[in-house]
């Protein structure tokens, strides 16, 4: 009978290598969560000649990711690992990249084909980027707006080209909560 695939059985050897790497840098609770997501993917996308891999947890229909099991930096595009690479014929480096929470990426560069034979591919080291148990401290869009104007009131009230700021935009700073 035929069984659909799914968790480690849908990816090829090279993106275990760098999803194992990852997991084996993280803390106790963020692998735990990574292989709770990592059980949930039914569908790999590779783009690009295999430079891109895209995980997802259904073949068809809406995406739905289970809230229950994303990291607590539910940043909305957030690197969360840089991956060396060595095969038999060079090395490369992969990015591990997650969206919302949940594990959505695998970037290679070069891609893997070029590095030789999929099975002698291995992960050299792993470089994290962020901890992603840690909740999202200022991706966001208000803090960045915040910090612009805080950078405006600092320049004197005088916009980047060295004019007085335009009298819509000091409007908009009176009515904007502090």
């Amino acid at each position: 009978m035929w069984r659909r695939k799914r968790g480690r059985t849908v990816f090829r050897s090279y993106e275990l290598q760098v999803l194992d790497s990852v997991r084996s840098a993280l803390s106790p609770a963020a692998a735990e969560m990574l292989d709770r997501q990592i059980a949930t993917i039914e569908s790999v996308s590779r783009l690009y000649e295999d430079r891109e891999s895209d995980l997802y947890p259904s073949r068809k229909g809406p995406q739905v990711r289970d809230p229950a099991i994303a990291f607590a930096n539910k940043a909305e595009d957030l690197r969360l690992a840089t991956v060396t690479l060595r095969g038999p014929h060079g090395s490369g480096k992969a990015i591990m990249s997650t969206v919302f929470g949940h594990v959505f990426q695998l970037s290679f560069k070069p891609s893997p084909k070029t590095l030789g034979d999929r099975r002698s591919i291995v992960a050299e080291r792993v470089t994290l980027h962020v901890d992603p148990m840690s909740p999202d401290d200022g991706a966001s869009v208000l803090n960045f707006l915040k910090q612009l104007r805080l950078h405006v009131c600092r320049r004197r009230r005088r916009s980047i080209s060295g004019h007085k700021t335009p009298v819509r935009l000091r409007r908009l700073r009176r009515a904007a909560p502090a």
